[in-house]
């Protein structure tokens, strides 16, 4: 029995090799959009005029910058969810241990957060 095969013969005619300084794809690639990341960094690199929330005084600063003097202003204004918000950017947030009492023997789970490999294998030792 013959095996049945899914291209043409004739196809295999038309394929022949480059030569020397030619392409068979003269456009090339298609171009990529940009990533969301990168159309997200360029936007917050722009500067813009604003009132400086914490000194009232007018200033020119990036996006990113004003962003950031929200958050404190915020933070100033006794906002939780801002000053927890700056506490973890800075301090990393807290070890959370859990106690289970169940059925079988009581078991404790510590999630601590590890930020390198050395930290990780130090912790299974």
């Amino acid at each position: 029995m013959k095996k049945k095969s899914n291209y043409n013969p004739k196809s295999l005619q038309n394929l022949r090799p480059c030569k020397k300084g030619e392409t068979h794809n003269p456009l090339g690639l298609k171009k990529k959009g940009k990533r969301l990341q990168t159309i997200l960094a360029e936007i917050l690199d722009k500067k813009v005029k604003i009132t400086d929330p914490i000194t009232k005084q007018p200033d020119e600063k990036e996006i990113s910058e004003v962003l950031m003097l929200k958050l404190v202003a915020a933070a100033i204004q006794g906002d939780l969810k801002a000053i927890n918000l700056i506490l973890e950017r800075l301090e990393g947030k807290p070890d959370q241990h859990i106690t289970g009492d169940g059925l079988g023997a009581p078991a404790t789970i510590v999630v601590q957060n590890v930020s390198t490999l050395k930290e990780l294998q130090k912790l299974n030792e």
